[in-house]
């Protein structure tokens, strides 16, 4: 059984799980794919990929997860959007071959602006990203404004009750639950919000299963 960490170590996971960086950094990306793996599967699908769709994903990670994407239609176009360099290298590392045969795109941004000025997405999706959000509504109207009409956004995210059980959930941490997440896109550009609530056993730091429950809201743009 792990020992439970000390204060300084808790507070050095929460830094990294915000920007992952330096050779803990890599580790922490490896964990991150696992442990949201399959609410990342979800998002996948709840996306309802079509040929030709060009996607948008914020907080990619080192997109292990990037074939399951491109496998679900045929000549989709991909760009991956993260704060942290260290996520983008090893993106790009473990995607070299991949990125042969399909239109993959890794980018920097700085966690608040995001870098494109026209509508251009049909698909929009992000995993445990939210809580990180500065400015929430801003942030949604942007990716509002970069997706095309009849386009969509999936934003997944562990429900507030859960996320306050974990130790390491500090500052840089603002929680939601399903009704927050409602009232918010209410007052974005946004035209309608779907939620649907899910429900999985995961590993705590002391190798116990837990059970987590999270929300894919599913954002639309008429």
């Amino acid at each position: 059984m792990d020992k439970p960490l000390h204060e300084s170590e808790l507070k050095e996971l929460e830094q990294q799980l915000f920007c992952p960086k330096g050779p803990l950094g890599i580790e922490v990306g490896k964990q991150l794919h696992e442990n949201n793996i399959n609410m990342t599967l979800a998002s996948i699908e709840a996306m309802k990929l079509s040929d030709n769709d060009c996607v948008l994903e914020i907080g990619h990670g080192n997109c292990s997860h990037l074939s399951m994407v491109l496998d679900k239609a045929q000549n989709i176009s991909y760009k991956g959007l993260e704060i942290s360099e260290l996520m983008k290298t090893e993106a790009e590392t473990i995607h070299t071959a991949l990125a042969t045969k399909h239109t993959i795109d890794f980018d920097l941004y700085d966690g608040i602006t995001l870098p494109y000025r026209a509508a251009i997405f049909d698909k929009v999706f992000t995993v445990n990203t939210l809580y990180f959000w500065q400015e929430p509504l801003e942030f949604l109207n942007q990716i509002y404004n970069s997706l095309k009409p009849k386009g969509c956004c999936i934003i997944t995210f562990a429900l507030k009750d859960f996320m306050k059980t974990l130790p390491f959930v500090g500052d840089y941490f603002k929680l939601y639950n399903d009704t927050d997440i409602k009232n918010l896109v209410k007052t974005s550009k946004f035209d309608d919000v779907h939620i649907s609530i899910h429900e999985e056993l995961v590993m705590s730091k002391a190798n116990e299963p837990v059970k987590r429950t999270y929300a894919i809201a599913t954002l639309y743009k008429l």
